[in-house]
């Protein structure tokens, strides 16, 4: 991650960063510790003095650059104030942080190879945050801590500097293998690299298509991969469907198709959606067709069907609209590739037509629905379809 950060922090870091590490007294930090966890607050004052504390080298330099630090990483800053002996008392402000911003500081500073040891701090705050699933950036960074630690990249440059400007470039790693690489114009300090000890150059990550399911997701991105490894399941479950032991249960299923109406169970619901989903992706159409799904049924305009094999797998599914002024429209049909031409549609077309009158499809018709309409549709679908063909 890349900060822009003032010259005299970027200089006071690489004076401290040269010098090696020392070993730390601990009796007044701890007493400022105690403090933070007695009211989950703390003063800059008494940060600053914390951390003079525990990164001495430099000749105490930190103590002067950690307000740049703390604004070029982005940590908020908070007015805070003692609660008055009575109320209407004029208060006295002074800046301060809450604790999860204090644990956020720390372990950005221990990136940067400073010597500070978030651990227990972090630690403590992530047993409080549980499970929550909403997170502030400081939070996040205390959940990740242990996940992140040490394995980190970042840059720190000087505002205005030019990579254009000829420059010059010294390394040298610590005892704890934090790398650090110093570059300079002039002889002066203008971008700084640090980089951790378990820190492994990212694998590129480009936008590709699963040949299959058709997906476009971003390769070696794990949370874009686990959405993929899911829906590519669940598609490879519709193209390739095997028997359901819930459509099992139901048989023998009349007319072949299994409708699917307001009040049908949710898991009917959602398999017709993944079916109109299968429909988008395959002829490229912009929307799913179909707002039903394993925690709502579909809108009441919305009526669908589950074609079933003899074996009882849902072979397919197709989804018939219509308001309450107008007549139904078969807005969209999908079969699985094993069950295409083998006749499943043909059998439930007279028990559709029985249950929506000579319906209409909705234009654009593929090709091959056009066929089955011209073959096996009745008369009104056949005369009515053959002009729009035509015109």
């Amino acid at each position: 991650m890349d900060y822009t950060i003032s010259r005299k922090a970027l200089e006071g870091l690489c004076r401290i960063l040269k010098e090696d590490r020392r070993e730390n007294s601990s009796g007044r930090t701890s007493a400022i510790e105690r403090k933070l966890a007695e009211n989950g607050y703390i003063s800059l004052i008494e940060l600053t003095d914390k951390l003079g504390m525990e990164e001495r080298r430099g000749g105490g330099v930190i103590e002067y650059i950690l307000q740049d630090l703390i604004s070029a990483l982005g940590i908020p800053t908070l007015t805070l104030c003692y609660r008055p002996e009575q109320v209407g008392d004029e208060p006295y402000p002074f800046e301060g942080f809450s604790e999860i911003d204090v644990a956020h500081l720390l372990i950005q500073l221990e990136h940067l190879g400073l010597q500070v040891d978030p651990s227990s701090l972090v630690h403590k705050l992530a047993d409080k945050l549980g499970s929550a699933r909403i997170l502030t950036e400081s939070e996040l960074a205390v959940i990740e801590y242990e996940h992140r630690r040490s394995s980190r990249k970042i840059v720190l440059q000087v505002e205005g500097h030019s990579a254009a400007v000829e420059t010059e470039s010294t390394s040298h790693t610590d005892s704890q293998g934090m790398h650090c690489t110093v570059i300079s114009s002039d002889h002066v300090p203008v971008r700084l690299e640090i980089q951790g000890p378990k820190h492994e150059a990212p694998l590129e990550t480009p936008i590709v298509e699963c040949s299959i399911c058709r997906l476009s997701y971003v390769q070696n991105n794990p949370a874009d991969e686990r959405r993929h490894s899911t829906l590519h399941q669940e598609r490879m479950s519709t193209i390739n469907p095997q028997p359901d032991p819930r459509v099992i249960a139901l048989m023998p299923v009349k007319d072949g198709s299994l409708l699917v109406e307001p009040d049908s169970p949710l898991w009917m619901h959602d398999e017709v959606l993944k079916r109109a989903r299968a429909f988008r992706l395959e002829f490229g159409y912009d929307r799913v067709q179909w707002d039903g799904s394993s925690d709502n049924a579909a809108s009441p305009e919305w009526r669908g069907h589950l074609f079933v094999s003899d074996e009882g797998a849902i072979a397919g599914a197709c989804g018939f609209y219509g308001e309450a002024a107008s007549p139904p429209e078969l807005h969209w049909i999908w079969l699985a590739p094993p069950y295409r031409r083998r006749g499943l549609l043909k059998a439930a077309w007279p028990s559709l037509t029985r249950s929506y009158g000579e319906f209409d499809l909705e234009w654009p018709i593929q090709d091959a629905m056009l066929e089955f309409v011209a073959r096996h549709g009745t008369p009104r679908q056949i005369e009515r379809h053959r002009k729009l063909h035509s015109s």
